[in-house]
């Protein structure tokens, strides 16, 4: 669901937390009939009591929106559409604050489990049912970027917009914004891109965090100045911007300042400095042509427990490469294409941006050939 209340032990009856923590282990693990008998059991309880007992936001009111998303979570992936629809109508009544969130959570897990034209079909009919609703309209526009239906983006963004008011959720209008920002980068439109990325963050600083992203969309774009611009900021580590500094600059040709900074990533003790990336450390040891120093680095962090992450793995794919490696580069490689972030109906192909490193570093062409095809064929363009 987009949006709900925080659940914390602080807020829970001790039981229902314990319950709820049990009940997503067991989803965690696939046992979902176990997971649906103690969501189930949670809801009919709390029912049970009178309204005044469980107050919007009270810990009991927390621990029945709980219990029922991660229920209408099992049943879409169940694919029991009858129950979900179910369990959100009954949601409606159980949280009225948040009845519209319950309307369009139904479509929102169709579109998150394959039944795309029925979660567009039915966001648009909400939405035409809600002509005056920035928040149905905001989601229709959310949900036609999950399934790259980009004119619809604009067209109920723009309309969305229109309709917002001056006490709209903050959450919201950052998450509206958000969208709008995909939405241009994916258009190749890097500027309107970062205009909505900025008005992003003047409702919710956390989407700062975005950053990296819009550096990376002017790099992707071959805007090289515009990226600098992004990287003079504290949200960003001084490791991290000054390896896309050098990258730049060995773009540009500047060779001496692109080895000045890989150097001084990789000697710099990350317990002096914010350093505590190992994928900027080995990408770093890569282009100074250490690629066993790179491996060592990210097969320590590896052995040290946890799953890989794309960023890891593709960096540890061009480690291997650069190794002579043909099967482990491959296998992290399709790792990586498998953990990234994508839409409904991306190709789950990497950008083009990261064959770069690929393409210039790697040496054996027949490596880079069975490489390229799990990476887009060129870069965005503006």
């Amino acid at each position: 669901m987009p949006s709900s209340p925080t659940l914390s032990p602080d807020n829970l009856p001790g039981s229902y937390q314990d319950r709820l923590e049990e009940a997503h282990h067991l989803y965690g693990r696939g046992e979902m009939d176990q997971a649906t008998a103690i969501c189930q059991r949670i809801i009919a309880r709390i029912s049970r009591l009178p309204e005044r007992r469980r107050p919007d936001n009270s810990a009991l009111h927390n621990a029945l929106m709980a219990a029922s998303i991660l229920l209408a979570e099992i049943h879409a992936k169940q694919g029991d559409w009858p129950a979900v629809d179910d369990l959100c109508t009954r949601g409606q009544a159980h949280h009225p604050v948040y009845a519209h969130r319950w309307a369009i959570e139904p479509f929102v897990l169709r579109i998150k489990y394959g039944q795309h034209q029925q979660g567009i079909t039915g966001t648009q009919a909400l939405a035409e049912a809600n002509p005056d609703s920035f928040f149905f309209w905001r989601m229709l526009a959310q949900i036609a970027l999950d399934v790259d239906d980009l004119d619809l983006v604009l067209a109920a963004s723009d309309r969305a917009i229109r309709l917002a008011q001056p006490d709209e959720d903050p959450d919201d209008m950052a998450s509206y914004h958000i969208v709008r920002f995909k939405l241009f980068r994916q258009r190749g439109e890097c500027h309107a891109a970062a205009q909505e990325w900025i008005m992003a963050c003047a409702w919710d600083d956390e989407m700062d965090e975005l950053r990296e992203a819009v550096v990376r969309m002017f790099l992707d774009a071959g805007l090289y100045d515009d990226a600098l611009d992004y990287l003079d900021d504290e949200s960003l580590t001084t490791a991290l911007a000054d390896y896309y500094r050098a990258w730049i600059a060995h773009q540009r040709g500047d060779q001496v300042r692109a080895r000045h900074l890989w150097r001084k990533i990789i000697e710099t003790d990350p317990k002096d400095d914010d350093l505590d990336n190992p994928v900027v450390r080995a990408l770093a040891y890569c282009w100074l042509r250490q690629q066993d120093a790179a491996l060592a680095l990210l097969l320590e962090e590896l052995a040290s427990g946890g799953l890989l992450s794309m960023a890891e793995a593709l960096a540890l794919a061009l480690a291997w490469a650069m190794h002579g490696d043909a099967a482990a580069a491959h296998g992290n490689v399709k790792l990586a294409a498998g953990r990234q972030p994508s839409s409904a109906q991306s190709s789950k192909l990497m950008l083009a941006l990261d064959w770069i490193e690929f393409e210039q570093l790697v040496e054996d062409e027949a490596v880079k050939a069975e490489l390229r095809p799990y990476f887009e064929a060129r870069p965005a363009v503006t």
